[in-house]
């Protein structure tokens, strides 16, 4: 037993410890207002890692090894930046600032009819006067004295009572029919 214990002491002595790891944080910022850049994306090379700055800008990579790495850093209305970094003890923080820049978007072309299907017959009968229509301008310019007043001014044979409009022309019922509308 004391045999054993000792020949696993020795072979723990032997064998060459783990390499020991570091962690970078890397801090991404606006270059003109040093304020965080949330959710901005950050890349490690030449281990192909990636990761996310948290809400205070921060991206974290944890169980490195020492020696020289490249850092891209990303966002979106920003201009890439990259850097090269020799990670040589426990921790190490640096700071990315990034450039705003402006995308110049291409043109919008929006194409559609101008009149919908569903009211291609109501401005045919508008364009050939058959009817009467009120704008929007004319309802906004008589809002005050109501619909109904709009109604028995503006259309020939409707009146309007307590309890709706009523027309006098003749309808689908016959001649001399009243109808009402409430």
């Amino acid at each position: 037993m004391v045999r054993s214990l000792a020949a696993a002491i020795a072979l723990v002595l032997a064998t060459p410890s783990a390499p020991h790891s570091s962690v970078l944080v890397v801090h991404v910022a606006d270059a003109v207002t040093k304020r965080a850049i949330v959710d901005g994306e950050v890349r490690l090379a030449p281990v192909s890692r990636v990761a996310r700055t948290d809400s205070a800008g921060d991206a974290q990579f944890g169980d490195l090894l020492k020696g020289n790495y490249r850092i891209e850093a990303r966002a979106i209305g920003y201009a890439p930046a990259e850097m090269t970094v020799e990670l040589g003890g426990d921790k190490l923080r640096i700071s990315v600032s990034l450039d705003r820049i402006s995308t110049a978007l291409d043109t919008v072309r929006v194409r559609a009819e101008n009149t919908s299907r569903n009211l291609r017959e109501f401005e045919e009968r508008r364009r050939h006067k058959i009817g009467r229509f009120f704008t929007d301008s004319a309802l906004m310019d008589n809002r005050a004295k109501g619909l109904k007043w709009m109604l028995a001014t503006q259309i020939p044979g409707v009146r309007v009572n307590g309890r709706g409009v009523i027309s006098d022309e003749m309808g689908e019922m016959g001649a001399g029919a009243r109808s009402t509308s409430g």
